[in-house]
C-alpha cells in the first residue's frame, strides 16, 4: 500500500482550513439573519393586519353613524324640518361609507392572506386577528453604542467571508512556493530476517519529491489575481453593509422621535374632534348651523381616528425596524452580566 503526504510548510493547508472555517461562520450567520427577517416580516405583517382590522372597525363605526343620521334627516324631512340639500348630503355620506367599508375589508383579507402565507397557513382562513395595537411604552435609551451592531448577523458574515476571502489570497500567494511531498509504502519482507525466522516482518519504507511551481502557462498569477479581486468585492461589501447599518439606524432613531410626536398631535385632534361633533349637534337641532358642518365634523373625526391608527403602525413598524437594524435590543444581552 502506498500514501502520499505534503509537509505544510508555508502554511498553505492551514490558511485553506482557516478559509473553509471562515465560509462555514459565514453561512451560519446567513442563515441567523434569514430566520432574524423571517421574524421581523411576521411581526410587521401581524401589526399591519391589526392595523386593518381597526380600520375596518371605524369604517363600520362610520357607516352606522351616517345610517342612524340619515334616518333623522328622513324623519325630519318628513315633518318640514330638514331640507331636501341635507338629505341629499346625508346619503351621499352613507354610500360613501358603505364604499369606504368595503375597502377596507378588502384590505383585512389582503393583510390576512399575507401573514397566513408567512406562517405557512394559508389558505386555512384560521388566523384570529387582535383588535388593538400595542402601546410602545420603553423609550430608547440615550447614547447607544456603536458596538451592538456587531451582533446584526449580516455584518458578521460579511466579516466572515471578508476573512476567507483574505485567507484565500495568502493560499494563492503560497501556492507560488516549492512543496515538498512525503510518500511511503506499507508491506512484508522476507530478506534478511527470514534467516533467523519463518515469519514475515511488516516494514514502512519513505522517500520524498520537491514540486516547483513553474512552467504553468501563468495559472496560478491569474489565479493569485482573481482571489485578490474576489477580496477587494469582499472588503466592498463588508464596508457597505456597516455604512447600510448605521444609516438603518439612524433613520428608524429619526423617525422615531417624528411619530411619537404625531401619535401625540393626533390625539389632541380626535379628542377636539369628537367634542366637536357632539357640539355640531347640539347646534343644528337648535338651527343653529346646518347639516353641512355636522357632516364636515363627523368627517373629520373618523379621519383623525384612520390618521391615529396609521401613525401608531408606523411607529411599531419603526420600532421593529429599529430592532432589526440593532440587530436585536438595547443591550448586548452577550455581555449583560446575570443579577
Amino acid at each position: 500500500a502506498r500514501t502520499n503526504w505534503e509537509l505544510d510548510i508555508w502554511g498553505r493547508v492551514r490558511d485553506q482550513a482557516s478559509a473553509g472555517l471562515a465560509d462555514y461562520q459565514a453561512s451560519v450567520e446567513d442563515y441567523r439573519d434569514a430566520r432574524f427577517s423571517i421574524a421581523a416580516n411576521v411581526a410587521r405583517a401581524w401589526y399591519r393586519a391589526i392595523s386593518s382590522e381597526l380600520q375596518l372597525q371605524i369604517a363600520i363605526e362610520s357607516l352606522e353613524t351616517f345610517e342612524s343620521n340619515l334616518e333623522i334627516i328622513e324623519e325630519n324631512f318628513k315633518r318640514g324640518i330638514a331640507r331636501a340639500l341635507d338629505l341629499h348630503l346625508m346619503r351621499a355620506n352613507v354610500a360613501n361609507s358603505q364604499s369606504g367599508y368595503e375597502g377596507r375589508l378588502r384590505d383585512l383579507e389582503t393583510d390576512r392572506r399575507a401573514l397566513e402565507i408567512l406562517l405557512g397557513r394559508y389558505p386555512a382562513n384560521e388566523i384570529a386577528v387582535a383588535t388593538a395595537l400595542p402601546q410602545i411604552k420603553k423609550s430608547i435609551p440615550v447614547g447607544l453604542p456603536d458596538d451592538l451592531l456587531n451582533r446584526r448577523p449580516d455584518i458578521r458574515s460579511a466579516e466572515r467571508r471578508l476573512a476567507s476571502d483574505s485567507k484565500g489570497v495568502d493560499v494563492a500567494k503560497k501556492a507560488l512556493l516549492p512543496g515538498i511531498n512525503l510518500n511511503g509504502s506499507y508491506g512484508t519482507s522476507t530478506r534478511e530476517f527470514d534467516l533467523l525466522t519463518d515469519e514475515r516482518f511488516k516494514v514502512w519504507s519513505y522517500g520524498y519529491n520537491i514540486s516547483l511551481p513553474v512552467f504553468q502557462g501563468g495559472r496560478i498569477n491569474a489565479t493569485k489575481e482573481r482571489t485578490y479581486a474576489v477580496y477587494k468585492q469582499s472588503l466592498a461589501n463588508y464596508h457597505q453593509t456597516v455604512l447600510r447599518a448605521f444609516e438603518e439606524v439612524e433613520t428608524a432613531l429619526s423617525n422615531e422621535d417624528s411619530l411619537f410626536r404625531d401619535e401625540a398631535a393626533l390625539r389632541v385632534t380626535v379628542d377636539e374632534y369628537t367634542a366637536a361633533v357632539d357640539l355640531a349637534w347640539e347646534q343644528y337641532n337648535r338651527g343653529l348651523v346646518d347639516i353641512i358642518t355636522v357632516l364636515d365634523s363627523q368627517r373629520r373625526a373618523f379621519n383623525a381616528e384612520r390618521a391615529l391608527i396609521v401613525i401608531q403602525n408606523q411607529r411599531i413598524q419603526s420600532r421593529i425596524g429599529l430592532y432589526l437594524a440593532l440587530g436585536g435590543g438595547f443591550v448586548n444581552e452577550e455581555e449583560e452580566e446575570p443579577e
